[in-house]
């Protein structure tokens, strides 16, 4: 179910519209284009996940008031408690499953979530998760060929299920993600080739532990932090330097947060001398500046429930009240009741309004509810987790493909397998509606990839 989850396609109805239309024409060899897909109905690529049976009002809003400042809001437990209930089944039985995928980004933050709210009794994911880092590295020698997150996001998801994550496996075959995939990174030129968010969760992986760095290490604190500030541009952080986004800003300042009443001042290429204190300062003003009137933030373009929730998040690890800071009330709503606009009457969260249920905007929705109360608790950030490292011992599960679904393949649809009729007047609509679906196909990948690069390779 995961799987098919993750590799689903946002609803884009002109282009969902298109591409069904040349599918109808390959499936039929008519000259017959597609009803467009509408507003009610599952575009191409929804499953089970996005059509639950609440869901919101016609503007996108929950079907709940928005709670203001004064009147509790959801908690992470009944929203962590409607994701499971979205995977049919319970919050205590997750990390048992076989619903997660070990090494796969929505499911290791989902494990990550289990394990900050205390439903890691029965894990199994843990030894699973061990399992497909070995195997991954004894067919690749690396879990990527670019991305460290690939090493911080499962570091960070041991960590918060009580294991050591430099210490991944038994005997010779160990594995250490914090020196392979931050410390002594070699796999690209640079720590950052894969963007922005590729320093930030190194910064948050290193201290969720509280890891000490060697002097010999390629990539200090100091030298990550550095460069993190290199790429500050007019108070924003983008995924490289020169850009900016909120999504990407917001998870710079949580890895900052801790650094946030340090004295010390980094030499920038630039000549700037900065102190952490000051670039968090800009980013929260840049924050601020772009912030929509009903208190929701942007990226794209388009108000998301994940750029509220990564906002809500960094707010909360510097201590900032996200309903009432006045740098964050807005005319027309708090951060915090702008986030709350994409709750819907059964506890999920849209991705954008229009949409339904959405499994990652829930997640991230889920971590942005447990960081705003342990902020409350006094408790600090979600990344904190220097108590429960290595309080656990990590067993590795047996298994060849502990990632995956015992092999099994994703039934194909079925259909009409017979190739189009080419002849006559339908070989030149034919030919012109294939092109058009390859640039559908294109730009639907585009828009894609522009959320995976901060959300799904994260």
């Amino acid at each position: 179910m995961i799987r098919q989850i993750v590799k689903r396609g946002r609803r884009h109805s002109g282009l969902l519209a298109l591409m069904l239309a040349g599918l109808l024409l390959l499936m039929t060899g008519l000259p017959v284009l597609a009803e467009p897909v509408t507003e009610d109905e599952p575009a191409v690529g929804d499953v089970a996940v996005t059509s639950l049976e609440e869901e919101p009002t016609a503007d996108g809003e929950a079907a709940a008031a928005m709670a203001p400042p004064d009147v509790e809001f959801p908690t992470a437990d009944d929203t962590f408690r409607a994701l499971a209930k979205a995977l049919d089944t319970e919050p205590e039985q997750l990390l048992s499953s076989e619903l997660l995928m070990p090494g796969d980004s929505t499911s290791d933050w989902i494990a990550f979530l289990a394990g900050r709210l205390g439903y890691d009794e029965n894990d199994t994911y843990g030894s699973r998760l061990a399992r497909y880092i070995l195997n991954t590295y004894e067919e690749n020698g690396v879990l990527d060929r670019n991305k460290s997150t690939e090493w911080t996001r499962p570091a960070l998801t041991l960590m918060a299920l009580g294991y050591d994550p430099t210490a991944v496996g038994e005997g010779e075959q160990t594995v250490d993600l914090i020196a392979d995939g931050v410390c002594n990174w070699t796999v690209t030129d640079d720590l950052g080739s894969q963007g922005q968010n590729a320093y930030a969760y190194a910064l948050k992986a290193l201290d969720a532990g509280d890891f000490e760095v060697p002097a010999d290490a390629l990539y200090t604190r100091e030298r990550i932090i550095t460069a993190i500030l290199e790429n500050q541009t007019e108070g924003a952080f983008g995924l490289s330097k020169g850009s900016a986004d909120v999504d990407i800003t917001a998870m710079t300042l949580q890895a900052l947060a801790p650094y946030a009443f340090e004295n010390e001042v980094y030499e920038l290429s630039d000549g700037r001398a900065v102190s952490v204190g000051e670039a968090i300062e800009e980013a929260l003003t840049w924050l601020s500046e772009q912030q929509l009137p009903d208190g929701t933030f942007a990226t794209y373009g388009v108000a998301t429930s994940e750029s509220c929730a990564q906002v809500l998040i960094a707010l909360a690890a510097l201590g900032i009240d996200p309903a009432r800071d006045e740098r964050f009330v807005k005319p027309e709503g708090s951060a915090l009741e702008g986030f709350l606009s994409f709750r819907t009457g059964n506890g999920m969260f849209i991705h954008m309004k229009g949409d339904k249920g959405d499994l990652l905007a829930t997640e991230q929705a889920v971590l942005a509810l447990a960081a705003l109360e342990r902020a409350e608790r006094g408790e600090g950030s979600i990344f904190d987790m220097k108590d429960k490292v290595g309080t656990r011992t990590l067993t590795v599960a047996d298994g060849e493909n502990a990632g995956d679904t015992n092999g099994e393949t994703e039934p194909t649809q079925g259909g009409n397998t017979q190739e189009p009729d080419m002849r006559g007047e339908h070989s030149v609509l034919f030919i012109v509606l294939v092109v058009l679906i390859v640039i559908a196909f294109a730009a639907a990948a585009v828009i894609l990839i522009k959320r995976g690069e901060k959300y799904k390779h994260v």
